[in-house]
C-alpha cells in the first residue's frame, strides 16, 4: 500500500512536474493534535499528517478542508442548526474535503472508509447514509486512485483503479462512474461527424 511519502513523491513525478507553477494540487495535511478525538485507522492518520491530499485534483475533489483538522459534518455545514438526531446518526463521519457540487468527502469510523455524502439530505440522514457514494477503502487507495485520474490512460483506468481497490471499480462507485461517464462522452464525441461531413 502507497505510504505518504512515496505519494508525495509520486504527486511530484507524476503530476505536479507537468504543471510546476499550479498551487491548486499542493499537499493539505492535518496538524498531529487533530488526530486525538476521531476513532481512525493508524495508517489513514499517519498518511493524512506525513503526506495530506491535494488542495484540489482532478475530477473535481479538493481537499483544502483537512488544513482546519478533521471535522464532524455538523462543524463544517450549516454549524448551529443541527438537531440531535441527525447529528447522532451522521456521527461516524469525517469530513476530508469535498466534490464538485459541495458535498463532503467523508471517512467513516472506526474503518477509515471513503464516501461522499449528499449534502443536500442531511436533513433526512437515514436517507443520507443509503445514499453515500463510495470513493475508496483507505486513504492509501484513494491517493493512489488520485495519481491514477490524473495520469493514467482513460481506457486503462478501470483497470488501474480495480488494481488500486477493487471496490471502487465496482458499478455504483465513485471511481468506476466517473470513468464510465468519461468514456461515453469519449465515444460520443469520436462518433459525431467531422464538420465538413454536414455540408
Amino acid at each position: 500500500m502507497l505510504s505518504g511519502s512515496r505519494f508525495e513523491e509520486s504527486l511530484r513525478a507524476k503530476v505536479l512536474s507537468q504543471t510546476p507553477h499550479s498551487d491548486s494540487q499542493r499537499l493539505v495535511k492535518i496538524p498531529p493534535e487533530a488526530a486525538s478525538g476521531v476513532n481512525l485507522p493508524d495508517d489513514a492518520l499517519a498518511f493524512l499528517i506525513e503526506a495530506g491530499l491535494p488542495r484540489s485534483c482532478a475530477p473535481f475533489i479538493g481537499f483544502e478542508e483537512l488544513g482546519s483538522g478533521l471535522r464532524r459534518i455538523w462543524e463544517v455545514y450549516s454549524t448551529g442548526q443541527w438537531k440531535d438526531k441527525p447529528t447522532e446518526i451522521l456521527a461516524p463521519f469525517i469530513v476530508i474535503g469535498s466534490e464538485g457540487s459541495g458535498s463532503p468527502v467523508c471517512l467513516t469510523e472506526p474503518d477509515g472508509r471513503v464516501v461522499i455524502l449528499d449534502h443536500e439530505l442531511f436533513s433526512l440522514p437515514k436517507r443520507c447514509l443509503r445514499e453515500a457514494v463510495f470513493l475508496n477503502t483507505s486513504v492509501p487507495q484513494l491517493a493512489e486512485c488520485l495519481i491514477a485520474a490524473a495520469c493514467s490512460p482513460l481506457k486503462e483506468r478501470l483497470e488501474t483503479t480495480r488494481s488500486i481497490d477493487a471496490l471502487a471499480a465496482e458499478n455504483g462507485a465513485f471511481w468506476h462512474d466517473d470513468i464510465a461517464s468519461e468514456l461515453e462522452m469519449e465515444a460520443g464525441y469520436e462518433s459525431r461527424n467531422p464538420w465538413w461531413k454536414f455540408w
